[in-house]
């Protein structure tokens, strides 16, 4: 059996989810804030809100990119390439990316009472932004490495998708936190700074996905996948 996928129709597929979620959202915040319409129903597409399309959308990819990580790994392994253990290690990290999308891990790292008794910028009330920082400068020494090994145009997408994704991620959160301190967070315009953040992140990981598959085709080619049934 042979499944052929192509990568513009997929991109273009992500991307309307996207564009759909979005819309549906911002329509939701306009309901909310504007005609004070607030049903139920409207969580489980309000991206300013958690455990719902958007959150398993974004999860999803997350996943769906530590999957694809994982078949590169398993295939440099048996080539024995030097670089097999970065490929396998980001697998792990997109994983648990994707499982902290979901259960939010980071949020415990949230201490307000902790950022007024340091008398933090408002940019930085969200704390989980400082551990953060400092998790993304011990990723990008520990991969320096491994990314100026990669081809220029599979650095460009992969590389420039993870930095779209980490201004969604981290440069998002400090706007909206600044936000918040000059007007509030339960107003339409923090609402829709967070789904801003939102599509952000979300069309990172979209373009982290196309430079993972286009890597895969210009490395293998094709994927064969075999399926076994058993008793």
């Amino acid at each position: 059996m042979q499944v052929h996928i192509s990568l513009r129709r997929l991109v273009l597929l992500l991307v309307a989810i996207l564009t759909i979620l979005a819309i549906a959202s911002s329509a939701v915040q306009i309901g909310k804030y504007v005609y004070d319409y607030r049903e139920d129903w409207t969580r489980m597409i309000n991206m300013d809100r958690e455990m719902n399309l958007p959150t398993w959308y974004e999860a999803a990819l997350l996943g769906a990119s530590g999957s694809l990580l994982g078949i590169i790994a398993q295939r440099k392994q048996e080539l024995k390439d030097r670089f097999s253990r970065d490929w396998k290690l980001l697998s792990r990290i997109f994983y648990f990316m994707a499982i902290d999308e979901i259960v939010g891990i980071h949020e415990l790292f949230i201490l307000p009472d902790l950022a007024d008794d340091l008398q933090l910028p408002w940019f930085l009330h969200s704390t989980w932004v400082i551990p953060g920082m400092v998790v993304v400068g011990l990723f990008i020494r520990r991969f320096w490495r491994f990314g100026k090994h990669l081809d220029p145009t599979d650095r460009k997408w992969l590389i420039g998708s993870l930095a779209l994704f980490l201004c969604g991620v981290m440069g998002m959160e400090m706007v909206g936190s600044t936000y918040a301190q000059w007007q509030h967070q339960q107003s339409l315009g923090y609402a829709m700074l967070a789904t801003l953040e939102e599509v952000i992140e979300i069309a990172g990981m979209i373009g982290f996905i196309y430079g993972l598959l286009n890597y895969l085709k210009t490395f293998q080619g094709s994927l064969h996948f075999e399926i076994k049934l058993l008793p």
